[in-house]
């Protein structure tokens, strides 16, 4: 908790710790026999998500277990900034998780951290500390609900013969690339989160090259202006033309 004492910002909080959340009081909807998703989930709107990215739930699980990766201790660190006395990175914190927790349909998060990033801007502090907690609560009812799809969307280590090495890839393999490649490439310029879906394809062909792995880490992490970057060193390197939009 942050708390002001003395004019000073004090920290009083933790982090999440992986495998310390209560999922054993989380209530989940029915299931759907037609779908891999429950009906409802706490946190979580299923139908906007899905509606959203055209019903693919293969897209839809993995961003919300990147999300759960990528963003667990995301409300500390706004918490830990401020206590730094940076205002200005704490608002960026707060504006990255509004967004990726709207491309996630997690919509009570999503409105918390909207009046978080608000406060922060107006450099108001009346208040902080309970927009924080609010942000925090949501934050924990969404970690719940992915942990519970956990063990049905996680996808299995598994080598197989793809390509390692550019200089080993033939002129049938780049051409089947370059499209994927030119997609992406829209995808990015328009930060759209389909990308994860069509960087998912390409590491499954390349996913013991360097290179793609950098690649998929940015897109997961959605810093596409970065990712835009290595992907056109990579499409230069590999000569490959994408034409971006």
């Amino acid at each position: 908790m942050l708390k002001l004492e003395a004019g000073n910002w004090k920290l009083e909080t933790g982090k999440l710790e992986t495998g310390k959340l209560e999922t054993g009081k989380l209530e989940l909807g029915t299931e759907n026999t037609d779908s891999r998703f429950p009906e409802t989930l706490p946190g979580i709107d299923i139908r906007s998500g899905l509606e959203r990215l055209g019903e693919n739930e293969e897209l839809f699980g993995r961003i919300l277990l990147e999300f759960a990766e990528d963003f667990r201790d995301s409300v500390y660190n706004i918490r830990e900034t401020l206590a730094k006395g940076d205002a200005e990175d704490a608002q960026c914190l707060a504006h990255t998780l509004k967004g990726v927790s709207g491309n996630c349909s997690a919509k009570n998060l999503h409105a918390a951290t909207e009046m978080l990033e608000m406060r922060i801007r107006s450099g108001d502090t009346e208040g902080l500390d309970a927009l924080m907690d609010d942000c925090e609560k949501a934050l924990r009812q969404v970690l719940e609900s992915v942990e519970h799809l956990r063990a049905d969307w996680e996808e299995p280590e598994n080598e197989d013969d793809s390509i390692s090495d550019v200089a080993a890839m033939s002129e049938a393999d780049i051409s089947c690339l370059s499209p994927k490649f030119v997609e992406l490439a829209g995808y990015l310029q328009n930060n759209d989160v389909k990308a994860l879906d069509c960087i998912g394809w390409i590491k499954s062909q390349l996913k013991l090259n360097k290179e793609i792995k950098k690649l998929d880490e940015q897109i997961n992490k959605f810093d596409f202006r970065n990712a835009r970057k290595s992907l056109t060193a990579i499409a230069e390197e590999w000569g490959i033309e994408i034409t971006e939009p």
